[in-house]
């Protein structure tokens, strides 16, 4: 724990079919084993409990209710711990987590990763809904148009609806949702007969998420539940259970009194790490990777949620303590005292937990929670990497441990292949040097015309002298304003070549705005076929455990 910490720089891999895994492939397993018995060395309480006593309930209570959600829509191949004798020993828990939604290739190379390395370590994989986010938007980028004169259209699976995180958010129009698949084909039509595209996955996906959208009124569960059936029958066994179920069970009320008990200390270890984090990056922006926390008047600010059934905005909370109580409130209309001991928080939450008053971790609270209490491993992508280099500096600071370390998963797959965007960018710089050297060297380019024209023959002649030339600097303008006055003199000799130029560079431009429309790595899973994911996904997957 002594010294700086150093932040790396993630970067996501450009060329198709590219993979990150970090650590690499073979030392998964072992980063798997350090966290296990770095976690059985843990000496720190929370809420006056030891550590290590909370995580075995929460882990037993994760199992069950992973086991309980998943099996009500698809069934899991993998044996379930609990089906284990009382004399087993627990098996390693391996996390991964994302929102719940269509996104793109890479974010779901978590998932396989996830599987195939549970399966190789004998450990139970399971992933996160995280339910607790607001979506952004309720439809997805999709390619239209011509290969010639491509455009990007959103379709929609649903209206949009502001602030109200995905566990509340319930699907607005039943007939947008159950024509998505369609809209999504007839828009991709035209692009989709280039045999790499194929028949994108959303015709398969959606019958899923229609029936899912039957049986839970609530989108992100129909997303989400699609999603995993189809990963089902490509093979992938693991585990799925969203983030609210998870904050209903006890131990997500200890670890949150733990840190509503001592949100002074939490808030000033939070900014610091994060005022640290971003000078040692040179961030200046007051909003990233994650806000401060605020102090008004005598409320803190606590990095958690609220929000409830009669409000299902997703507002900040904050506390203070006053009359030997700690007072909780949205700055807005809510607000409870509930008492400060130990038991008298846990009380407290678990009946606003009971009135359908949600009280939920941010960013990196969800993490920071599932990394020392829920798991033993977690596999994140880029964007959760780079956030979990701040959350490790605040474990430190706050808990006084070394945090238990975590993998970094993420791939690149690109619906169109062949729009590679680093040609038509290298392309176009060829063009602009060539443009430049055309106006400040065109004696380079004028062929047999110094032979053919005295003219011509005389203003090079009469440059490279002016080159040669060494004035002194008190005249070395002259020979500038003479170099220049040759060069523009030349110009009518190479507009042709110029006029060749400035087609080449619009035609580049052009290709360069197709590649980076058709070359973007962040097209959604459905819009893939088949052919172009599965054996990728399960093959790439499979190497790396």
């Amino acid at each position: 724990m002594e010294g700086e910490p150093t932040y790396r720089r993630w970067r996501a891999p450009r060329g198709d079919a590219a993979a990150l895994v970090d650590p690499r492939p073979t030392a998964m397993s072992s980063l798997l084993a350090e966290n296990m018995q770095r976690g059985r060395q843990y000496d720190v309480e929370v809420l006056d409990r030891p550590l290590v006593e909370l995580t075995g309930q929460a882990r037993r209570d994760l199992i069950e209710a992973a086991r309980t959600y998943t099996l009500a829509y698809r069934d899991v191949a993998a044996p379930c711990p609990t089906e284990r004798s009382a004399s087993d020993a627990p098996p390693p828990i391996i996390l991964s987590g994302h929102q719940p939604e269509l996104f793109h290739p890479g974010v779901w190379f978590k998932n396989f990763v996830l599987g195939s390395l549970a399966a190789s370590c004998g450990a139970a994989a399971v992933n996160l809904v995280i339910d607790n986010d607001v979506p952004g938007s309720a439809a997805i980028r999709v390619p239209a148009g011509s290969r010639a004169a491509p455009r990007i259209e959103k379709v929609a699976y649903d209206r949009p609806l502001a602030d109200v995180p995905y566990e509340r958010r319930g699907i607005l129009d039943a007939a947008c949702f159950s024509t998505f698949a369609q809209r999504v084909e007839q828009t991709l039509a035209p692009l989709a007969e280039t045999p790499l595209v194929g028949t994108p996955l959303v015709g398969t996906l959606w019958p899923d998420a229609v029936e899912a959208a039957r049986r839970s009124p609530i989108l992100g569960d129909a997303l989400a539940q699609a999603r995993h059936m189809l990963e089902g029958r490509w093979g992938l066994s693991t585990w799925e259970l969203p983030l609210s179920a998870v904050c209903r069970q006890s131990s997500w009320r200890v670890f949150a009194a733990h840190l509503l008990s001592r949100l002074p200390r939490l808030h000033a270890d939070y900014n610091g790490a994060l005022l640290d984090y971003r000078r040692a990056v040179h961030l200046r922006s007051r909003t990233h990777p994650v806000p401060e926390l605020a102090v008004e008047e005598q409320w803190r600010e606590a990095p958690l949620w609220i929000w409830s059934v009669g409000e299902p905005r997703r507002r900040r909370l904050f506390a203070r303590e006053i009359g030997g109580e700690l007072e909780l409130s949205d700055r807005a209309e809510f607000r409870r005292r509930i008492g400060k001991s130990a038991a008298a928080l846990v009380e407290g939450l678990t009946a606003l937990a009971n009135e359908g008053v949600a009280i939920r971790p941010r960013a990196l609270i969800t993490t920071m929670f599932a990394r020392l209490v829920l798991g033993d491993l977690f596999l994140h992508g880029i964007g959760g990497s780079k956030y979990d280099e701040l959350t490790d500096e605040i474990i430190r600071r706050f808990f006084g441990i070394e945090p238990p370390g975590y993998g970094t998963v993420t791939a690149t797959r690109l619906l169109f292949p062949e729009s590679i965007e680093q040609a038509a960018e290298d392309e176009l710089r060829r063009i602009d040097r060539q443009l430049r050297d055309l106006q400040f060297n065109p004696d380079r380019h004028l062929g047999d015309a110094p032979r053919q024209d005295a003219q011509v023959g005389a203003l090079v002649t009469e440059k490279r002298r002016w080159i040669t030339a060494n004035p002194p600097p008190r005249k070395r303008g002259r020979r500038h304003e003479a170099i220049a006055r040759i060069n523009q003199q030349l110009q009518p000799r190479v507009e042709e070549q110029r006029r060749e130029l400035l087609a080449r560079r619009l035609s580049a431009a052009d290709q360069l705005r197709t590649a980076r429309l058709l070359g973007s790595r962040e097209f959604s899973f459905c819009l893939f076929s088949e052919t172009r994911l599965r054996n990728w996904l399960l093959e790439l997957s499979a190497a790396t455990s």
